[in-house]
């Protein structure tokens, strides 16, 4: 029953962990939504600049009414993506909520910061992993149980002793009646000795097939962790890229649309375009960055880190 006991502890242990990956990402969704926001919401204030300083020239015929049009265009899709964005919080707020088995509406505030690790330089080890990972644990424990088990079979070809004790008081007036009895089992039958042989033989192929079932997961972690340490040393590349390289080159593209436009050298709807250009660069730089968090997740879901 002990055995057992620590068994249920390891498969709980398993079902805490998945919870944790499952928060985990759910968290780190809200920062990065969190992060689109600020992004949003400092693009508005230079759309409307764009767009009153583009009226000014219509008014004096030098503007374009339908790059004002587009400019409010452009304001309208952001403010609804900041709708979206915010809805998508309430949203992650009520499932972490949950989770912590708190009120679903009670609001907490998001911390944007996080921590970019270095689990790229760590590579698998079977060893750790059987240390770590609660299922494997639990397999284990299950092992242990079935040997137990054999031992509990093999006790059946030992004898067995008993003492029975019996009393009887008649209804009528008489001594009372007692009855003690010893007893003893041999278990000498050719039919009983087969049967807990048998068991324990079994027993030995149900440990066997754990022990496979245990070498299997250690595989498939091992390859799953190389894959996702694989993906992380690429979504690095990538997020250097956008920081050291595109981002930089679209701001420098907006500035001097920007320049162009202010000496009427540049239409509005050049402008607007480098604007979105440098607009979407970021975002996809936030996504990336997403991909890389959700990455250390999976990585410390696998290995069972906190």
């Amino acid at each position: 029953m002990t055995s057992m006991s620590s068994e249920y502890s390891e498969n709980k242990n398993y079902e805490k962990n998945q919870i944790y990956a499952y928060a985990k990402r759910n968290y780190f969704r809200c920062i990065i939504l969190k992060k689109k926001l600020i992004q949003f919401r400092g693009s508005i204030p230079i759309i409307e600049m764009m767009i009153k300083s583009e009226e000014i020239n219509y008014a004096n015929a030098d503007g374009k009414l339908n790059s004002i049009y587009k400019s409010k265009a452009r304001l309208a899709g952001i403010q609804s993506m900041i709708v979206m964005a915010e809805n998508e919080i309430e949203q992650k707020t009520v499932i972490l909520n949950t989770l912590m088995n708190r009120d679903r509406n009670l609001l907490f505030g998001i911390d944007t910061l996080y921590q970019i690790k270095n689990y790229e330089s760590i590579l698998p080890d079977s060893a750790v992993i059987q240390n770590n990972r609660s299922d494997v644990k639990a397999i284990d424990r299950s092992s242990d149980i079935l040997r137990l088990k054999q031992k509990m079979e093999s006790a059946k070809s030992k004898p067995s002793f008993g003492i029975r004790y019996s009393n009887m008081t008649p209804f009528i007036s008489g001594p009372n009646q007692f009855n003690l009895m010893g007893m003893m089992s041999i278990p000498i039958a050719p039919w009983s000795s087969k049967e807990y042989k048998s068991n324990i033989k079994g027993l030995n192929f149900e440990i066997e097939e754990l022990q496979l079932k245990k070498q299997n997961i250690i595989n498939e972690t091992i390859g799953t962790v190389s894959s996702i340490i694989y993906a992380i040393k690429n979504s690095k590349q990538q997020i250097n890229i956008y920081q050291q390289s595109i981002i930089p080159a679209l701001e420098n593209n907006l500035n001097s649309s920007r320049l162009a436009y202010g000496q009427n050298k540049e239409d509005l709807f050049v402008v607007l375009d480098a604007f979105d250009a440098l607009n979407l660069a970021r975002i996809e730089y936030l996504n990336k960055v997403e991909e890389l968090l959700y990455l250390q997740v999976e990585y410390e879901k696998e290995t069972e880190q906190k």
